[in-house]
C-alpha cells in the first residue's frame, strides 16, 4: 500500500494566508493614517492656541488699551498663514471689556478661541 504525502501548501491555504496578511496590513495602514492625521490636527491646534495667547498678551501689554476694537488680521506663525480675529464685547461696567481671540487657517473657520477681560484705562462714553 503506497501512501501519498503532501508536500507544501494547497492553493486555498496560500490564498487564505494572503488574505489574512492583507487585512493586517490594511488595518496597520489605517491606524497609521489616523495617527498622523490626529497628530497634525493636534499640532495645529497647539500652534493656534499659542498664537491666541501671544495676541492676548500683546493686548494686555499695549499702551493704547482704550483703543481696543474688533479686528481681523493675517499673521505668519510657524511658517503658516493664520487668520486672527479679535472681537470686543462691552460688559456691564464701562471700565471692562471682554475680548475673544479666534484663530484659524481660513477666515470665519476658527480652530481655537480664547477669551480674556481687559480693563479700559480711559473709558469713552
Amino acid at each position: 500500500m503506497a501512501r501519498f504525502y503532501q508536500k507544501g501548501f494547497t492553493f486555498i491555504e496560500v490564498m487564505i494566508s494572503l488574505l489574512i496578511v492583507a487585512l493586517v496590513f490594511s488595518s496597520f495602514l489605517s491606524a497609521t493614517n489616523n495617527y498622523i492625521s490626529n497628530t497634525t490636527n493636534l499640532q495645529q491646534r497647539i500652534w493656534a492656541q499659542q498664537l491666541a495667547w501671544n495676541t492676548i498678551l500683546t493686548l494686555h501689554r499695549t499702551t493704547f488699551v482704550n483703543q481696543i476694537s474688533d479686528n481681523t488680521s493675517e499673521e505668519t506663525f510657524m511658517d503658516q498663514t493664520w487668520f486672527v480675529e479679535r472681537k470686543v464685547t462691552p460688559t456691564v461696567t464701562s471700565e471692562l471689556v471682554k475680548v475673544d481671540i479666534l484663530v484659524g487657517f481660513v477666515e470665519d473657520q476658527p480652530i481655537t478661541s480664547l477669551s480674556t477681560f481687559i480693563i479700559i484705562e480711559n473709558p469713552s462714553n
